[in-house]
């Protein structure tokens, strides 16, 4: 079994022009394979306004996208972080429990063809549809791991230099003079 990894970055990124960032970062991330998942912009014109960006793109280029963001059109990275969560385990206990649920759709499939009374076919009846519910479960995770191991998800949050988004992070300046004090 290949080991299955869950790539999350998210970065804050301070950027000289708000909307064309937005936009550009849209692009980029096509660019690359990916889509944005969700956004929203806040450009009311004043020092606060802001941004959000969630973006998904190939795990085999997560990395591509946040070297290209860390360098991204005079743009400053605030904070940055990334997780990798390893779910080989559970991807591999999914499969073989959804391998054992199909195996035992069938079987009830096949008691349900050998039915002869009301009662035989209402008991057999109400497990396979219970069984069938647990593989439409099983399933339906099975999806969800594969889109999150396929695509890493990046999760970007724009402001502009000065605007109180980047608060509580000490510009050069401040740095230089406590080191100094």
């Amino acid at each position: 079994t290949t080991r299955k990894v869950i790539f999350t970055s998210s970065m804050r990124l301070e950027v000289p022009e708000l909307r064309n960032a937005y936009l550009e970062i849209g692009q980029l991330t096509r660019s690359l394979g990916g889509f944005v998942a969700d956004s929203s912009i806040d450009d009311s014109g004043g020092d606060d306004s802001t941004a959000s960006i969630r973006l998904r793109v190939p795990a085999s280029r997560h990395d591509e996208l946040l070297g290209a963001l860390r360098t991204f059109g005079g743009g400053r990275v605030l904070k940055e972080s990334t997780t990798a969560t390893e779910v080989t385990e559970e991807y591999t206990d999914v499969q073989s429990r959804l391998r054992n649920l199909e195996r035992a759709e069938a079987q009830y499939q096949e008691l349900l063809k050998q039915a002869r009374t009301v009662d035989e076919i209402l008991n057999v009846q109400s497990r396979l549809d219970s069984v069938r519910a647990q593989v439409e479960q099983a399933k339906g995770r099975m999806n969800l791991l594969d889109s999150q191991i396929d695509f890493a998800t990046v999760s970007l949050a724009l402001s502009l230099p000065g605007s109180s988004a980047g608060e509580g992070i000490p510009g050069p300046d401040e740095v230089f003079g406590d080191a100094w004090d």
